[in-house]
């Protein structure tokens, strides 16, 4: 099973497709990703904390010389992971719709920086919000 989420996060970059559940399965398993990221970095700050007897100032900055450039290189392996896998599902999803994946892809994403440079960022996020629940909510090959 965790070799098939994998398959379908990373490969079949250029021809794969998703249908509904697939993708919303996905999407799920992402934002869970991320969001455990986000409690172990914060449950190692807590541990941090402990160790030397609960001053958060002196924990942050033990953490920080401790580590900080592998920490670092992890967060950005995690990063690129998570972004290319969220693109590559995104992609699949609008290929089984009907339309051209990666450059469909480009397209939301040039809208998104054009929204973000002229509205708020509560705007883009709606934006987002509505092109991912669309994508998700149309049938497979709608689009001819």
């Amino acid at each position: 099973m965790l070799r098939n989420i994998f398959t379908q996060l990373f490969s079949e970059v250029r021809t794969g497709t998703l249908d509904r559940l697939p993708f919303l399965a996905m999407i799920v398993v992402l934002t869970m990703s991320v969001i455990l990221f986000a409690l172990a970095s914060v449950l190692l700050i807590g541990i941090g904390e402990h160790l030397v007897s609960g001053d958060i100032h002196q924990a942050q900055e033990t953490i920080r010389e401790w580590l900080s450039i592998p920490y670092i290189i992890v967060f950005a392996i995690v990063a690129v992971l998570v972004s290319f896998a969220q693109a590559n599902v995104t992609a699949k999803r609008i290929r089984n719709i009907g339309l051209p994946g990666w450059r469909g892809l480009l397209a939301v994403v040039i809208v998104n920086v054009f929204v973000s440079y002229f509205f708020s960022t509560a705007t883009v996020v709606l934006l987002q919000s509505c092109f991912y629940l669309a994508i998700a909510a149309l049938p497979k090959n709608t689009i001819k």
